[in-house]
């Protein structure tokens, strides 16, 4: 996973060359790492820097380095099973309110159909 000073947080699945010679970059790797907990993760730095950064106050390394980043622990231990489970969770719900509405959408438009 990495994040600039630009605020862009991205996950990389492979190994990657990273070139930002005018600003802060973050890299975090970790071998619990997965998809679904860097979309986690992800949404966890996007919260704490968006609070605490903007146009006007950049997101340089030191301040980087002393941004809290709130995450799910579970016996003083990172719960990376909450953090998968959850994500999973949010996929499946998202998946069906967009089934709700497309099933809405064809019969919104077979309606329109049959009038004509």
């Amino acid at each position: 996973m990495v994040h600039s000073n630009n605020q862009n947080v991205v996950y990389l699945q492979t190994p990657f060359y990273l070139k930002d010679g005018h600003g802060a970059t973050s890299v975090l790797q970790n071998e619990n790492m997965n998809v679904d907990i860097a979309l986690y993760i992800m949404s966890c730095i996007r919260k704490s820097i968006t609070e605490r950064f903007d146009y006007n106050a950049k997101a340089t390394k030191i301040g980087l380095k002393n941004t809290e980043v709130e995450i799910p622990y579970y016996n003083k231990v990172v719960d990376y099973i909450f953090m998968d489970k959850f994500i999973k969770v949010v996929k499946k719900l998202i998946i069906k309110d967009v089934v709700i509405w497309a099933d809405k959408k064809i019969e919104a438009t077979k309606q329109v159909v049959l009038k004509h």
